[in-house]
């Protein structure tokens, strides 16, 4: 059973009045805290499916960014939303493949159970070019993952994986990029 994520505002955007949304957090995981896992990954932004009404069972989709700055101790200072140019529609390939992985993330086996409890999330590595849809389980099962955007043959776009085999490519693929040390 998938839950419905409650701490979230919709977009303020003529575009977006009437018809369903569907909504999930964006969560960056940078490549410098892949080996600590899930827990060190952030909250970005949200993103939001809205099923137009008024022209049949199209799907249309807006990203809209979410800033959220921190002081060095961890402590919220401020949350923002961007809207103007940060909004998409599903007429690029990006958003298309987007909610494809979340169709198939939403109707998969596990997120049908009814005895585990589930939240729908995005897992972006930015550094990686790896995006995928995410499927957190909130009673202690295995998440799964849907890749939308990853340019690695053991993670292919539109397949089903565990959440460690995710982190487990992703080290792999990070450990070979030429990167400066960190100061």
């Amino acid at each position: 059973m998938i839950v419905a994520h409650t701490n979230h505002k919709t977009p303020r955007d003529p575009w977006f009045d009437g018809g369903a949304v569907d909504s999930w957090p964006i969560f960056a995981l940078g490549i410098h805290r892949l080996t600590a896992g899930a827990s060190a990954a952030i909250v970005t932004g949200w993103q939001y499916t809205r099923h137009k009404e008024d022209k049949g069972p199209t799907k249309e989709m807006v990203l809209e960014d979410q800033n959220i700055e921190k002081n060095e101790n961890g402590e919220l200072l401020s949350s923002y939303l961007r809207g103007g140019s940060t909004l998409q529609r599903a007429d690029d390939a990006l958003s298309r493949k987007t909610q494809l992985a979340y169709d198939r993330i939403v109707s998969s086996p596990q997120a049908r159970e009814a005895t585990r409890i589930w939240e729908v999330r995005s897992i972006q590595i930015h550094a990686l070019y790896l995006h995928a849809m995410w499927l957190h389980s909130l009673s202690g099962a295995e998440d799964i993952v849907i890749p939308y955007l990853s340019y690695f043959s053991e993670l292919r776009e539109m397949q089903e994986y565990s959440f460690s085999t995710f982190l487990e490519v992703a080290k792999r693929e990070a450990s070979r990029l030429p990167l400066a040390p960190l100061a």
